[in-house]
């Protein structure tokens, strides 16, 4: 089954061979929510129709109306799978930002990646109260970027020269 959009299908389809090269896969449904019964299947909160993890099955479930301002979503998702070793709902999510970043970068999809993530909230400090991601200005994305890609190498969700790996090899 293809996406209805020709862009987000070519997206998908790029974003699939990768997760294959990871071990796992992408999916495209007709309709998401036939999945939901299903005890390990996560629905997206942030795109509930159109995504959702199956997280034993290292597959990322897409709707086949999945839009381009979803690509963000579906990167992190696929980071859900990948790069956390515990299921969606106890994830610490932010641990795999620098994951998601190094994916989008090797995958050519570094713009709608950071748009999509606009509204992402982050830590900026330690001590600081979250953010959202499209509020911080250029030095403090690149601040957070270099802080989350050292997090990713010291974790090994990335090599040293930055590629993403998948930590559950099971």
């Amino acid at each position: 089954m293809k996406i209805l959009d020709p862009y987000v299908n070519d997206v998908v389809v790029l974003c699939r061979k990768f997760a294959k090269q990871l071990g796992g896969d992408i999916v495209v449904v007709d309709k998401l929510t036939a999945r939901f019964s299903e005890a390990n299947v996560f629905p997206c909160p942030f795109a509930y129709s159109t995504m959702a993890v199956d997280w034993h099955e290292k597959t990322v479930i897409v709707a086949q109306d999945l839009k381009a301002d979803n690509i963000s979503g579906l990167i992190h998702e696929m980071g859900h799978v990948f790069a956390s070793n515990k299921t969606p709902n106890w994830a610490k999510e932010f641990d795999f930002f620098g994951w998601e970043y190094a994916v989008a970068t090797k995958l050519g999809l570094l713009f709608q990646w950071s748009h999509g993530t606009k509204d992402y909230s982050i830590a900026v400090t330690a001590t600081k109260c979250s953010k959202e991601w499209g509020e911080l200005d250029a030095v403090e994305q690149d601040r957070t970027i270099r802080e989350r890609l050292a997090h990713a190498v010291k974790t090994k969700l990335i090599t040293k020269q930055l590629q993403p790996r998948s930590i559950r090899e099971d």
